[in-house]
């Protein structure tokens, strides 16, 4: 069966992710960590952009799942460490356009 999930995050980390061939991240926590357990390839993905713009922005599908530790993000690169190692990639069916 098809999950739909809800990924929230800073427009600048959905930005970074869709131009990293759509990878997103977690935190290691309990919370995240049932989350990204439970995501599967296929499930369906809405990109919700959080802090002034607050809104869907597209939506995609879950292609596989991966622990990396390597830096990826600006917040991660100024901290010299992985904050989100529970990764995962994506593909995007439809993205409004920069701006909209």
């Amino acid at each position: 069966m098809r999950n739909c999930w809800v990924v929230k995050g800073s427009l600048a980390n959905w930005q970074r992710a869709f131009a990293s061939n759509g990878i997103w991240g977690l935190e290691d926590t309990t919370y995240d960590r049932v989350f990204w357990l439970a995501i599967a390839p296929g499930d369906l993905l809405f990109f919700y952009v959080t802090g002034q713009v607050r809104r869907m922005v597209g939506y995609g599908s879950v292609r596989n799942r991966f622990f990396q530790d390597v830096p990826l993000w600006p917040k991660e690169m100024e901290e010299g460490r992985s904050l989100w190692p529970l990764r995962f990639e994506f593909d995007v069916d439809s993205l409004l356009p920069d701006g909209e």
